[in-house]
């Protein structure tokens, strides 16, 4: 029998994010990830954590890593940032021990004595536990089993009759080792119900509940957290298994099946079925929200069903790729289909739904928003999306900071950061890899050219269709692909990066410019290296996100884009250098349309030389100022093979290890994926920066480059910043001298007080 429980204090009492701190001193999530995983590792902080002095540890570190000072001493300075708050429900949850269990509460910590006090002072609930070890005073740290044999022997436990919390799995598993219960912490809700941390109503209970008009089959079935108030839950039915926590007001619904959390909020819902509300939740004049529990399959990037993917809670569009993509890969398939699916639909944390039609079959991450005649079913969202004004959407896995209304999504895989808001917009049965937009009237994915309806749709990252585009299956798009106005007749696979692509009807062929973003809209371009993380709102980010344009991924597709130029300009060359020697030629591209009419390459001089200026930019801008070991880099073995796992971006052999070790059974969860990703993610930088060196080998022709070398690309560089930023003013400057602009407004100060200067 369990008679004790103790809990681990950092990420389970208290949150603890020092990466945030470093991602806004780094400006990037992937340096300070790095920083803390191959510079200030996790054996320095456990040396601090057992009772090193954190000054001495410090100068150590500068003094093995030059050029990090103020970062080491970030971690000195800006400790009390680093503590971001109370977890949220553990407080009550607390409370609800007391009150309801028998177990006896204690604490086991890796917390440094320099700064444990001080903590303890600044967060009441590390002062409701006060039977603790920590680290700092036993010169010990977790998972070592000496630490968790001091907290026993202390206070005359034993390991069979404990039950042990921690967020850490090493943790976990060493407690697990010396025979306690060990339970890896995720949220307040989950170890709520893993504790069985509810009970059931009293007869006055039951009476105050039909008092306010509330009905139920079986009351024994109903069960609320040990300190509820029920005053604010009237005229509902309730259906077989209900859970209620703390603080929750249900009005005029109907819920089967359900565990309403903490600070939830239901209001006129006229069905609610399976499905786990956690904390802070709103669903207010809803029609139906239901999970079927039998679990749901997701019908992505193509209409037949052959890419399944099986939503679980936390799963992010990384996680759906895996599924859908490496369909060829039996084995894999088989391993992902193991991992556990979930059997219950669950809406994350402050999420509100109001005024939507019906919610069906989906897994909706936290703090999203669905509102006004939505219709959604079997979907799953990540983090702070927002579904609108009318959508329609079906079997689609809807990336983080994305917004989708007023049109109809279905069978799409969308990665991050996608804008498709406008009316009558339609996707169907498409990828789509994040950081795009979809103007007013786009129809992508007819597929009424074929004798088949399993076409499929792919785009890079930063896709972006203009006004009543129509585009058909199967069609493939290379990063930054901007579309003009026109409804394109024939599949298309353009493999040229950053182009204006535009279906030119008068002369009955297609256009393509490359570098179109570079050569006349570098405002928007040098906009989106900031926008997209600026408008990052998300709490956990559990999904990595390359945010720049100007990454290894679409480097590579530029290095391609730059040998199809020359290939194609020499061959047009050689075509008709003949026929007419004294005027210029027409380049002609190849592949890139289906049918006989020509492709055409609009500039292919400015296009080839804007790639290299892009490549010199790309690179210059990640080793100029590169903490990094540059001499030892070499330019041979430079990764080609970038694959955008969801908006991470992951080296080819890097991906390769991760299918191979699924399917032998290293990875055995999610859990474990998501730490090999995190993993890769925090050795990213240094591999971008390795790849930055390896582009300029390829520009320089040498295997390495030496003084004279970095001379050249230091004066280019210098020479394209004052270009970049010429050009940014010139776009921003046509806005401005455009006197149409200024038609609707009195007079100049009218215009500037409305858009601003």
């Amino acid at each position: 029998m369990k008679k004790n429980i103790i809990f681990d204090f950092g990420n389970v009492l208290v949150q603890w994010h020092p990466e945030r701190v470093y991602a806004e001193h780094f400006g990037s999530e992937a340096l300070a990830a790095h920083f803390l995983e191959h510079v200030f590792t996790a054996d320095w902080r456990s040396r601090i954590d057992a009772g090193e002095r954190q000054d001495l540890c410090l100068e150590q570190l500068k003094a093995e890593h030059p050029g990090y000072d103020e970062a080491f001493d970030l971690y000195r300075d800006r400790w009390a940032d680093m503590l971001t708050g109370e977890v949220p429900g553990m407080r009550a949850l607390l409370a609800d021990l007391r009150e309801a269990s028998e177990l006896e509460i204690f604490g086991l910590t890796n917390w440094s004595m320099e700064t444990f006090p001080q903590s303890r002072q600044m967060f009441p609930i590390l002062g409701q536990i006060d039977r603790y070890v920590v680290s700092g005073a036993e010169g010990l740290v977790k998972p070592d089993p000496r630490l968790f044999q001091r907290l026993l022997d202390r206070y005359g436990l034993s390991a069979e009759e404990c039950i042990f919390v921690d967020d850490n799995p090493a943790n976990v598993r060493a407690a697990s080792g010396m025979g306690m219960e060990a339970m890896r912490f995720t949220s307040a809700d989950d170890l709520r119900q893993r504790l069985n941390l509810y009970r059931t109503l009293t007869p006055d209970e039951i009476e105050q509940l039909e008092r306010q008009h509330n009905d139920c089959y079986n009351w024994l079935r109903v069960r609320v957290a040990p300190t509820a108030d029920l005053s604010q839950i009237s005229h509902n039915r309730f259906k077989h298994d209900i859970t209620l926590g703390h603080n929750v007001k249900i009005n005029y619904s109907h819920l089967c099946d359900c565990t309403v959390s903490d600070n939830c909020e239901v209001d006129n819902c006229r069905h609610i079925e399976n499905m786990h509300l956690r904390r802070d939740c709103r669903l207010l004049n809803v029609g139906e929200v239901s999970f079927n529990p039998q679990g749901v399959q997701l019908a992505v990037m193509n209409e037949n069903g052959s890419r399944p993917v099986s939503p679980f809670e936390g799963m992010t569009v990384a996680d759906a790729f895996l599924m859908a993509r490496f369909r060829d890969r039996a084995q894999l398939q088989t391993r992902l289909a193991a991992f556990d699916p979930a059997r219950t639909g669950v809406i994350g944390e402050g999420t509100t739904i109001r005024n939507a039609t019906a919610v069906i079959d989906g897994m909706i991450g936290p703090g999203c928003e669905i509102g006004h005649g939505v219709i959604a079913e079997r979907f799953a969202l990540g983090e702070n999306v927002h579904l609108e004004a009318g959508l329609r959407l079906n079997d689609s896995v809807v990336g983080d900071n994305s917004t989708l209304a007023r049109g109809e999504v279905g069978n799409a895989l969308i990665f991050p950061a996608h804008e498709q808001h406008h009316n009558n917009s339609f996707l169907i049965a498409a990828l789509v890899q994040g950081q795009s937009n979809v103007a007013a009237g786009a129809t992508l994915g007819s597929n009424h050219n074929g004798r088949t309806a399993d076409g499929e749709f792919s785009a890079g990252r930063g896709f972006w269709p203009g006004l009543c585009v129509s585009l058909k299956h199967n069609c493939r798009f290379a990063s930054y692909t901007l579309l003009a106005k026109g409804d394109y007749p024939a599949e298309l696979n353009i493999t040229l990066p950053f182009a204006l692509v535009n279906n030119n009807v008068s002369k009955n062929r297609l256009e393509v410019m490359p570098a179109y973003w570079w050569l006349y809209n570098m405002y928007a371009l040098n906009r989106n290296r900031t926008k997209f993380a600026a408008r990052d709102r998300r709490s956990l980010r559990r999904q990595h996100i390359e945010f720049s344009p100007f990454a290894p991924d679409s480097a590579e597709e530029i290095i391609l884009g730059r040998e199809l130029l020359h290939l194609w300009t020499t061959r047009a060359y050689q075509e008709q250098k003949q026929s007419a020697p004294n005027s210029q030629f027409t380049v002609l591209a190849y592949g890139m349309e289906r049918g006989h009419r020509p492709t055409v390459i609009l500039k292919p001089a400015d296009g080839y030389r804007a790639y290299e200026e892009m490549l010199i930019y790309y690179a210059m801008s990640e080793l100029e100022n590169s903490k990094f070991d540059i001499s030892a880099f070499s330019g041979e073995g430079r990764e080609r093979r970038w694959f955008n796992l969801g908006g991470q971006l992951i080296a080819g052999a890097d991906m390769d290890r991760l299918l191979d070790d699924i399917e032998r059974g290293v990875l055995n969860s999610w859990d474990d994926v998501h730490r090999r990703l995190d993993d890769l993610w925090a050795a990213y930088p240094e591999q971008r920066a390795r790849h930055a060196y390896g582009v300029l080998c390829h520009l320089a022709q040498k295997k390495a480059l030496d003084d004279a070398d970095w001379q050249h690309f230091r004066t280019r560089y210098a020479q394209i910043q004052q270009l970049v930023r010429d050009r940014i003013a010139a776009s921003h400057q046509k806005d401005a001298d455009n006197e149409f602009r200024q038609t609707t407004f009195l007079n100049t100060a009218e215009m500037k007080a409305v858009l601003g200067e």
